[in-house]
């Protein structure tokens, strides 16, 4: 880790953004550090000093919390890189697991756009790109690049690096879940990783995802869901740090 921190920028930390505090509370307990969420959102948002190196702040969920929150917590001049941890969905045909943790080699906004009867544009396709990171529209979605040396740091974690969608209504129907792989060529969903990735990036700080696999996609009957399993995961990885 000092290493890592060192490589972005020498005394700098990184900032945890997680949206729930069960999420926040397995990354402390990861660290093994003693903290104290309540399960509803708390008063104080923080960000907390977990470690000499790492902060730590409970956003609530979905893109305008995450991207609010962020934008309040991120501090270029103490902040080396944003990361954006907590669970995610595993999207058609990923192959991936409950259990499993990924990390995004890119952060995907999956429905900033226009629905047509010739399929979907992204904002970037309509002529208004949410970023200098927008390219043509090609790939369905505003997509966020994860820094390399945030991106190999986050390999040390887990192997499996992978797109992640950002959505603000998650798939609850086969077609729903296709489509988002159509859209954005994602593996798995979850409500706030471009969010972040996208506040860090206006602030120049290097953004980027970690999500442990809770639940799948699709049809909502035939779901498989353990977050317990899945904030585990998430506890185990993050104390590899």
């Amino acid at each position: 880790m000092s290493r890592f921190l060192g490589g972005l920028a020498p005394g700098r930390r990184i900032l945890l953004v997680a949206a729930t505090p069960l999420e926040g509370q397995a990354i402390a307990r990861g660290l093994s550090v003693g903290l104290d969420l309540a399960p509803d959102p708390p008063r104080s948002w923080g960000p907390y000093a977990l470690t000499d190196q790492i902060d730590l702040v409970i956003s609530g969920p979905g893109k305008v919390n995450a991207a609010a929150i962020t934008a309040l917590a991120v501090k270029p001049e103490r902040h080396a890189a944003v990361i954006s941890v907590g669970i995610a969905g595993a999207l058609p045909g990923s192959g991936l697991a409950v259990g499993d943790v990924v990390a995004a080699n890119a952060c995907v906004y999956a429905d900033e756009g226009v629905q047509t009867a010739d399929g979907f544009e992204d904002l970037a396709a309509m002529g208004f790109p949410m970023g200098p990171w927008d390219g043509d529209g090609s790939r369905g979605g505003s997509t966020l690049p994860v820094a390399e040396l945030l991106l190999g740091w986050m390999a040390l974690l887990t192997p499996k690096l992978v797109r992640i969608a950002t959505v603000s209504t998650c798939s609850g129907t086969d077609a729903g879940a296709e489509e988002v792989v159509r859209r954005t060529g994602a593996q798995a969903e979850a409500m706030e990783g471009a969010a972040v990735a996208h506040v860090a990036a206006l602030l120049g700080v290097p953004g980027g995802e970690l999500r442990a696999i809770s639940n799948t996609t699709g049809e909502r009957s035939r779901q498989v869901w353990n977050i317990k399993a899945a904030l585990a995961a998430l506890e185990r990885t993050i104390s590899r740090i």
